[in-house]
């Protein structure tokens, strides 16, 4: 028999956790904020490479075939592993507060790309390439975890991100260069993106 009185509390409940779901800025704002974020981390890792006397083309490994195939492979089994775990674990261990979903909902596959790439060269520039050589991978993967507050809420986000981070960083010493790590980011982000575009996430 169902308790009609607790039936306006689960409504509410419910309301409640799509209401706490909904972003709370518009589109262009994320945009903007991202543009404007990216920019920062840009320009504050070019000048910490400048200073360390690190800053050259060869960081990028452009040249090194099988380093970036490495990275888009493990960007690609990131992908698979976060979908799974997904399928398993409490929504709210990975519920991004539908801060991803405002931002890439109906963005053109081109522009996700675009941003997708900006993200991987600059963040990777400043963590992999320049914080690294000072902080080791571990400091770096815990501090890179550290500025996405937004997720601190929610541990299964924090996890992910602190391993990815730290595979991102084992192979940038292995192979010696950001090369495997802005495919992995790359391709990560450009995937998640597409699938949210597309409604499959």
């Amino acid at each position: 028999m169902i308790d009609q009185e607790n039936v306006p509390l689960q409504e509410d409940e419910q309301n409640c956790m799509e209401a706490s779901s909904q972003p709370r800025f518009s589109q262009k704002w994320l945009l903007w904020n991202l543009f404007l974020t990216q920019v920062m981390i840009g320009t504050v890792a070019v000048g910490l490479l400048w200073m360390q006397g690190r800053l050259h083309w060869q960081l990028f490994g452009w040249g090194d075939v099988s380093a970036w195939l490495l990275g888009v492979g493990v960007g690609l089994c990131i992908v698979v592993v976060d979908w799974a775990l997904s399928r398993f674990v409490l929504p709210s261990w990975v519920d991004d507060g539908g801060i991803n979903q405002a931002l890439f909902h109906n963005l053109p596959i081109p522009v996700i790309a675009v941003i997708a790439f900006g993200v991987a060269v600059a963040e990777e520039l400043l963590f992999r390439g320049a914080l690294q050589h000072w902080l080791g991978v571990v400091g770096t993967s815990i501090l890179f975890t550290m500025i996405h507050f937004r997720y601190w809420r929610y541990w299964g986000l924090i996890i992910m991100l602190f391993v990815i981070s730290s595979v991102l960083g084992w192979m940038v010493e292995w192979s010696g260069s950001l090369a495997p790590a802005i495919a992995a980011h790359f391709t990560i982000d450009f995937i998640f993106g597409v699938l949210i575009r597309k409604g499959w996430k």
